[in-house]
């Protein structure tokens, strides 16, 4: 780990079965979202969400897991540079480090924007998926409300990773404009 950084390369898969049977295989997650995705799964408020019908549910807290990842590596690069613009005047500048941060910038934007493409693909799936559910029943129970929860969901966290990818972008200026000021 360097400057506090790390890189994973998360998967998924998963599967749904008629019988309401569904399977999520997680590969490559850092501890600490997988052990968010577990403690979700395991907490009573996501009880809908675990008994759901949809083959969504599962990815909603997956989804949620992963945005919580991307929401610390945006984070943290800001803090680096925040402190180096806080210490500019008093060090002398480092460009190794600013070539770092610069980099790890670039690939944090790229990689989420990778995987906010990826969530308004899951999204566009799952809308597809509950307008097919919609021209079979006209059954407006329980089912149908924790697939709209789960769609909810869904498009919240496609929301936080539009704004995370926003702020990266806006972070990877920041040092930029550090580079050229030195």
């Amino acid at each position: 780990i360097q400057h506090g950084w790390e890189w994973h390369e998360m998967w998924f898969f998963t599967r749904w079965e008629a019988s309401g049977a569904r399977t999520c295989v997680c590969f490559d997650l850092p501890s600490r979202t997988l052990g968010y995705i577990k403690a979700r799964l395991a907490d009573s408020d996501a009880q809908d969400l675990r008994h759901c019908s949809s083959p969504y549910s599962i990815l909603a807290i997956a989804v949620e897991g992963v945005a919580r990842s991307y929401d610390d590596s945006v984070w943290s690069i800001r803090n680096q540079i925040s402190r180096r613009e806080a210490r500019r005047a008093h060090e002398v500048v480092d460009y190794a480090v600013l070539h770092e941060i610069a980099r790890h910038s670039t690939h944090v934007a790229e990689s989420l924007t990778v995987a906010t493409r990826t969530v308004d693909t899951i999204c566009a799936q799952y809308s597809r998926s509950r307008s097919f559910l919609n021209s079979l029943s006209s059954d407006s129970g329980k089912a149908f409300e924790a697939w709209d929860d789960i769609g909810d969901k869904l498009s919240f966290q496609l929301r936080v990773l539009q704004g995370l990818t926003d702020r990266s972008f806006a972070t990877d200026t920041r040092i930029q404009n550090e580079i050229t000021l030195v």
